[in-house]
């Protein structure tokens, strides 16, 4: 299998916990990414989603990042991505619609509220 989903955290004191996660990432690798985030929100306040080795990802992964993001607000938890954004996200982001919502500064921002230059990738 190319994907990995990280079983361990990095931990750090200024991060909390870092969730490392590599390769290719499908429907297939969900459960396992939802344990890893479930164990880190159990253990910290503070959750940081590495995503520099990542490569592609789908819907799925998208949907399960957006779930635990909502709980974790609703938990008073901050789960962040790290660095923002990659270009896979970018691409899953546009495919599926969850890119380009607007911010209080005008900026376009993507469904995890970041902001970003996606009229470029949306324009080719």
């Amino acid at each position: 299998m190319e994907s990995k989903a990280e079983h361990s955290t990095i931990p750090s004191q200024e991060t909390g916990e870092v969730i490392p996660l590599s390769g290719r990432l499908t429907l297939r690798d969900a459960r396992a990414i939802c344990a890893r985030l479930r164990e880190a929100m159990a253990g910290s306040n503070r959750i940081t989603i590495d995503i520099q080795d990542l490569k592609s990802l789908d819907v799925a992964v998208v949907q399960l990042l957006l779930a635990a993001r909502k709980s974790a607000e609703q938990q008073h938890k901050s789960l962040s991505i790290s660095p923002l954004p990659s270009e896979a996200l970018q691409t899953i982001l546009i495919e599926s619609g969850l890119a380009g919502h607007g911010g209080d500064d005008g900026e376009r921002r993507d469904a995890f509220g970041l902001a970003s230059n996606f009229k470029e990738r949306q324009d080719a």
